[in-house]
């Protein structure tokens, strides 16, 4: 996590299946749907969010196949 300005970053995280499955909501509510994960214990996410303080508004950011990658 960092802070800029009025924005906080956050970088990453995890889907843990047994934490969902206590019944606890979380922003990965979406990965549900995803069937791959029925079986999986813990998914590490490879994810960008950034929130406006001023908006109080979440962003994901999106990367395009095309965009550069980190080495």
């Amino acid at each position: 996590m960092a802070v800029w300005e009025h924005y906080i970053i956050l970088f990453g995280g995890f889907f843990d299946r047994g934490f969902f499955d206590r019944g606890i909501t979380s922003r990965f509510l979406a990965f549900e749907a995803d069937k791959s994960l029925n079986n999986s214990v813990a998914r590490y996410l490879n994810d960008l969010w950034i929130l406006d303080t001023q908006e109080y508004k979440w962003t994901l950011v999106k990367f395009e196949e095309t965009d550069p990658q980190p080495l």
